[in-house]
């Protein structure tokens, strides 16, 4: 099954949990980037960041190497920012058609996940989701959040 993992990261957290799950399954890589990045130290990010997601901002994107439309899965995964996910997978998703792919869903979040997981699935254009999982950053090591990436997806591949 042909897979791809697309992730945004402020922090790296996001995108370690992404990096095994594509070397898990195998599955290609996409790293989201805003057009004008994120201030990534102090209150400032906090206040940015989570401003723009409770507006609902719609913040430009880099362009991107890989067609979503071109794989059977897709693997979605996000930071929470105010209770919903990061502006810049937002963004992906209103760019990119998602309708009759098999789509995992995950977040990763320093105490609750919000409403993350259900705006995403509501935005996921009549894909198929086929399981979201909330990882809370605080509740375990990042090996073991890794380790627990690697079964998560290789049981989303195999349904």
């Amino acid at each position: 099954m042909k897979t791809l993992v697309v992730c945004y990261s402020l922090e790296g957290t996001t995108k370690e949990i992404a990096v095994e799950m594509a070397q898990a399954v195998p599955a290609d890589l996409l790293e989201l980037r805003p057009e004008k990045p994120y201030p990534k130290k102090g209150a400032v990010k906090y206040l940015v960041g989570g401003f723009d997601a409770f507006i609902k901002k719609d913040t430009p994107i880099q362009k991107i190497d890989k067609d979503p439309q071109e794989y059977d899965l897709v693997i979605l995964g996000t930071p929470v920012w105010a209770g919903r996910p990061a502006p810049p997978m937002m963004r992906f998703m209103k760019e990119n058609s998602l309708k009759g792919k098999m789509v995992g869903l995950f977040c990763t979040h320093q105490g609750a996940p919000g409403k993350t997981l259900d705006i995403l699935k509501r935005n996921a254009d009549q894909a198929d989701v086929k399981a979201a999982w909330s990882v809370h950053t605080k509740e375990a090591s990042l090996d073991l959040m890794k380790e627990e990436a690697g079964k998560w997806i290789t049981q989303i591949a195999e349904k």
